[in-house]
């Protein structure tokens, strides 16, 4: 009877140390990491299935027609001022593109940068890497929805909906060029906090200076809508420098953001100054007033806020990176940063958050009058999710001495629930996300024997092929009856035959 009360109280007493609240929060922070990583998986496996779209064509057939140099400067003076997209698309057209390559850089860059912000010790890198891949795949999820045009009959047609993400991941050029300025610019703002460290060497921060200002160009060349909101961040760090920084700091730190403002300039002249804005202008309509402009970014605001938050699941999403932000700043201790300084520093994120906001939305909105294209939005969701991240981080870390209710048992309980509901609506989304495996690896599977069936015909000596038309699971362009549409056209180049779709 003795042993079995001792032996009964041992086993109590390993039960409560192994299953205490901390422990369990931990094991479930694990779950939900791991939940944040098999969408981004399956996002990537399902990339073996993505082909050639579009402008792929396109890059191909004048590069092989005209040369490095002669499809730049053709594309350049016809189609886009983007030159460092321009480059990139040319260099690597004819080279293997992977997704998976993409995601990973992107996720390490971004913990790096994560932990590099948050002053860490070693100990928080599982925090950087929860935090990162929660950023990616909320910022994956909140991409709405974009809408390509079905003819049905003469008189009829429809919209169909695709999820914007297909566009950003499984469109090579529109991967080029989305993707990689975000990386380019996730690397800037890791320069930019190492510059600002303590005790940083003057060579290093020469180095750091010299890399940067080459990253803030190069970055600034892939869009209007990123280099717009690059400029916007690099203007206010600038202010922030000349009005609140000691003098040891400023003179440390005024030249390396003044040198990638500049960069960032230049890249935005040489984008302006393509001949091609006047062609692309060309089909919009500009507003006529400031105010008008102004009224239009209001709108398409409004509009994408409403298309963004009108399900669920993306509630659901948008609630999680708070949650988990405030979590891990609840849970870390942030080198240099006393309560006073984290006080002062938790007002900026949402002014921030504000004028991204605008500045993202104000290039469409000038030159189209409308909002940007879903697949735009990447830039301005995934630099807001950013910013909401380190919001949050940064008041949690400063409610944790300041809120004793965040230490009682409740508090606790609702953070292990918050975690598992969190958990499991990943888990459910990348449950339908490789439900379209299927799709995919139809769509795959359809273009290898048309592309197939053309190089067969073409060996036969056949100049005019019909083909049939395939439904490409990102949606939009693809080969249709129109032979002038100059989608048509760049395939065919492509091929080197006239294709002809069936009735």
């Amino acid at each position: 009877m003795g042993f079995y009360i001792i032996h009964s109280e041992k086993i109590n007493y390993l039960f409560k140390g192994y299953f205490t609240f901390n422990k369990i929060t931990k094991w479930i922070s694990y779950i939900f990491l791991l939940s944040n990583i098999i969408p981004l998986f399956i996002y990537t496996y399902l990339g073996r299935y993505s082909r050639l779209y579009a402008d792929d064509f396109c890059f191909y057939v004048q590069l092989k027609l005209k040369g490095f140099l002669g499809a730049f400067a053709y594309f350049y003076n016809v189609a886009t001022g983007r030159f460092s997209d321009l480059a990139l698309e040319l260099v690597t057209i004819s080279y293997p593109n992977y997704l998976s390559t993409y995601i990973l850089i992107w996720i390490l860059i971004l913990s790096y940068s994560i932990h590099v912000i948050i002053r860490a010790d070693k100990q928080y890198y599982f925090y950087s890497l929860l935090l990162s891949s929660t950023i990616l795949v909320i910022s994956f999820d909140l991409i709405p929805n974009t809408y390509f045009r079905r003819v049905i009959s003469d008189t009829n047609h429809t919209w169909d909906p695709y999820p914007g993400i297909f566009e950003i991941l499984y469109w090579r050029s529109g991967r080029n060029r989305l993707i990689t300025p975000l990386i380019l610019g996730t690397i800037l703002l890791s320069l930019i906090f190492l510059i600002n460290k303590n005790g940083v060497s003057p060579k290093k921060i020469k180095i750091w200076t010299f890399f940067g200002s080459g990253i803030a160009f190069v970055a600034g060349g892939f869009g209007e809508t990123y280099v717009g909101v690059q400029m916007t961040l690099i203007t206010l760090i600038l202010i922030f420098v000349l009005l609140s920084q000691n003098e040891k700091k400023k003179k440390n730190f005024f030249l390396p953001i003044i040198l990638f403002w500049l960069s960032t300039l230049f890249s935005i002249i040489i984008i302006i100054k393509s001949p091609s804005n006047l062609n692309r202008m060309g089909y919009f309509l500009q507003p006529s007033t400031l105010v008008e402009l102004f009224q239009i970014i209001k709108s398409s605001i409004h509009h994408v806020f409403i298309q963004i938050f009108k399900w669920p699941s993306n509630i659901l999403s948008g609630l999680s990176i708070l949650f988990i932000s405030f979590y891990i700043g609840k849970e870390i201790k942030i080198v240099g940063l006393n309560n006073a300084s984290i006080r002062k520093l938790i007002v900026f994120p949402p002014i921030l958050i504000a004028i991204v906001l605008v500045s993202s939305f104000f290039p469409a909105a000038y030159a189209t009058s409308k909002a940007p294209p879903p697949r735009v939005l990447v830039t301005t969701v995934y630099i807001i999710t950013f910013l909401f991240s380190i919001w949050f981080l940064l008041i949690g870390n400063f409610t944790k001495n300041n809120s004793p209710i965040l230490s009682t048992k409740l508090s606790k309980i609702f953070f292990v629930l918050l975690f598992i509901l969190f958990s499991i609506n990943g888990f459910r989304n990348a449950s339908k996300l490789y439900a379209l495996n299927y799709q995919f690896r139809s769509f795959a599977i359809k273009f290898d024997q048309r592309e197939e069936f053309i190089n067969k015909s073409k060996k036969n000596g056949s100049k005019v092929i019909t083909v049939s038309k395939i439904n490409n699971f990102i949606g939009g362009t693809e080969l249709s009856k129109d032979r002038d549409f100059w989608v048509n056209e760049c395939i065919c180049d492509y091929y080197g035959v006239d294709l002809k779709i069936k009735n």
